[in-house]
């Protein structure tokens, strides 16, 4: 994952985002990265679960990632 992150740094995305989340974040969006990026990642893992929703899952996990951090935070 730190790769991945990694990766999408250098693509000029932002540090903490997989390209995974990228990818869906921009399909949504109606960019062409996300037009390219999306499908491809999803076949490239579609082993995982044998369904087109890799870039997906990956968006909505860092979504609640990060909606639990500023939870956790905010309690202290």
């Amino acid at each position: 994952m730190a790769l991945d992150c990694l990766l999408n740094a250098v693509l000029r995305g932002w540090y903490h985002e997989t390209l995974s989340s990228r990818a869906w974040r921009a399909w949504c969006t109606g960019r062409v990265f996300g037009q390219v990026f999306r499908p491809a990642i999803d076949v490239l893992m579609i082993w995982q679960t044998w369904r087109m929703d890799h870039c997906q899952r990956h968006y909505d996990a860092e979504v609640a990632r990060a909606e639990l951090i500023t939870k956790v935070r905010g309690t202290k």
